[in-house]
Formats: structure tokens, C-alpha cells, sequence
């Protein structure tokens, strides 16, 4: 895992055009956090009711989920896919344009690939969403080796139910870096069939489960820790204004979390992609997808059968469907 380390610190450094561009929009938006905070708090300290303080900020906090996921759709998904675009090219030909450059470079991958924005989130979605069925329907991955190892009827299915009512799974599981590593496939496979390497990226990924599942956790947990260390040195100086400013120590602690989102954004997450899709390129190199697999994925999935629907209908189309 050293090794990996290495090499994804040096993809981050030579990738810091994209670095520099993630820092701007994910910097824009947490100094906009931090300043939608402050008004919804400017508000509370005028009406000086605790009542209509916490109406404030559960309001506040609606609209900031709002918020976010439209910045998700329309900002944060093209800036992933800029940047894995960069890490395979780097992967596969160990060089990449600079400064400017590679910006544009890496903007016409993602059209070609693409086409536009709402096809990028729609592809993460659908991912996204053909990840939890396939994970939930897989007892024990990690100790199994491989999902749908045969087990009796009962088993499997009181197992599913208490998978799904485990809040924090996804935080285990850590659906986003696997997430962005099938989308990395699509810039390995040199075709413009998208949903087909979706397709085959799915069934590269059941077929090698266990390695990006483990190496997936080891990334997260390294970003997760570095997160609360970061952390942990901004509270001291936000709790030290907080015995100023008492009825401001709420804001003072939701703009830590901020700030810290944002580093992880910024700086950890940007590591951690640039890591898992070298070892991610590693893996698949040479391997086809197996039919038993996309049999037994369509059976699990809807949203990979309807992933492989797109895929047949590009093919014989040549255009995307259901856009």
C-alpha cells in the first residue's frame, strides 16, 4: 500500500492545474456556507427567541442540503470527472498537459465521453445506485471474498434487512471513492459507448471485489483521520472567539465543519482518487468482463439491468437513450 501512496502523491502533484481549480470552486462554496450561516444567525441574535432560532436553522439547514445538491449536479461531478479524465491519462501515458492546459484537456475528454453535465450525474447516480444494491445483496464481502456466495434463503434475506437499517454503511463501505473509480473506467476504455463501460466497470468491479473494496476503506479512513486532525486544530481558535461571542458558538463550531469539508474536497480527496486509480488500473489491466457476472448483477440490480438496456440500445442505435 506504501507503494501506492507514492505514486498517487506524485499523480497529485504533477495534476495541480485541477488541483487549483477544485480549490476554487470548493473554496467558493464553503466561504458561501460560511457567510449563509452567518445571515441565518444574524437573524436569531435580532429576534433574541430560542424558538425562532432553532425555526432558523432548520430552515437554514433545508436550504443548504438544497443548495448543495444542486452545486453537486451541476458543479462537483463535472470537477471529478475533469480530474479522473487527468489521473488515466497520466496512468496510462504518464503525461498530461500543465498549467492551463490540462484544464482543457481534460474538459474535451469529459464531452467526448460525456456530452453534458446532466449525463455525468446522471451515470454517478446510477453507479451509485447499482453499488448499494449489489453491496447490500453481498453478506460479509469482506470475509466472503466475492458477492451472492450461495447461502439459504432465510439467511440471505434477514441479513439484507438488518444491511439496510446500518445508518453508517456507506461511511464503511465508502460508496463515493468506488463510485469515481468506475467512472475512471470510461477514460480507459478508448471507445464512445458510455453506458457499455459502465457497464463492464461494474462487472470489473464485482469481479475484484474484495481488492477495491480494501483498498477504497484504507484511502477513506487515511482522508477520515486527516479530516479530524485538521479538525481539531481549527477548534481551539473558533471556541476561543466563541467565549466573546457565547451565543455564536454553534456558528463558530458548523464553520470548523466547513472548513474542514473543504480541505477533505480540496486536498484529501483529490490524494485519494489519485491513489486508487492508479492501483484501480492495476487491477483490471487485461481482464474482460465475465458473462456469469453481468447474468448474475442484472438479477441483483435494476439499475445495472438498466444500465446494460442503455448500453444495447447504444450500440445498435449509436446514440444515447433515456437522456
Amino acid at each position: 500500500m506504501f507503494e501506492e501512496l507514492k505514486i498517487g502523491w506524485r499523480y497529485f502533484l504533477r495534476t495541480w492545474p485541477q488541483v487549483c481549480l477544485r480549490t476554487r470552486w470548493y473554496g467558493f462554496f464553503a466561504l458561501g456556507a460560511i457567510l449563509y450561516w452567518g445571515v441565518i444567525f444574524g437573524f436569531s441574535l435580532i429576534f433574541k427567541s430560542s424558538t425562532i432560532t432553532w425555526v432558523l436553522f432548520f430552515l437554514g439547514l433545508g436550504g443548504a442540503v438544497l443548495i448543495y445538491r444542486f452545486f453537486k449536479q451541476q458543479v462537483f461531478s463535472i470537477l471529478e470527472a475533469n480530474y479522473l479524465a487527468v489521473l488515466v491519462e497520466l496512468a496510462t501515458h504518464e503525461k498530461v498537459p500543465v498549467t492551463k492546459f490540462q484544464i482543457r484537456f481534460s474538459r474535451k475528454k469529459v464531452t467526448q465521453k460525456f456530452g453534458n453535465r446532466q449525463r455525468i450525474y446522471d451515470a454517478y447516480v446510477r453507479l451509485h445506485k447499482s453499488l448499494n444494491e449489489i453491496l447490500v445483496a453481498s453478506p460479509f464481502p469482506l470475509k466472503m471474498g466475492a458477492p451472492f456466495n450461495d447461502q439459504s434463503f432465510f439467511f440471505r434475506k434477514t441479513w439484507q434487512k438488518i444491511w439496510r437499517k446500518i445508518w453508517f454503511v456507506d461511511l464503511f463501505l465508502n460508496m463515493k471513492y468506488m463510485t469515481a473509480l468506475l467512472i475512471s473506467h470510461c477514460f480507459i476504455k478508448k471507445d464512445e459507448i458510455l453506458w457499455e463501460n459502465l457497464r463492464e466497470s461494474l462487472i470489473l468491479c464485482a469481479q475484484n471485489f474484495k481488492k477495491i473494496y480494501k483498498s477504497s476503506v484504507y484511502i477513506y479512513l487515511l482522508t477520515i483521520l486527516f479530516s479530524a486532525a485538521y479538525f481539531m486544530v481549527l477548534l481551539p481558535p473558533l471556541l476561543g472567539l466563541s467565549m466573546f461571542l457565547p451565543s455564536l458558538k454553534l456558528y463558530f463550531l458548523i464553520s470548523a465543519f466547513i472548513m474542514t469539508w473543504a480541505f477533505k474536497k480540496i486536498l484529501l480527496d483529490s490524494f485519494a482518487l489519485a491513489t486508487l486509480v492508479s492501483e484501480f488500473r492495476k487491477i483490471v489491466e487485461g481482464q474482460s468482463p465475465d458473462p456469469q457476472w453481468d447474468k448474475r448483477l442484472a438479477g441483483i440490480s435494476k439499475y445495472f439491468f438498466e444500465i446494460k438496456r442503455r448500453a444495447i440500445y447504444w450500440e445498435h442505435a449509436q446514440r444515447p437513450v433515456y437522456d
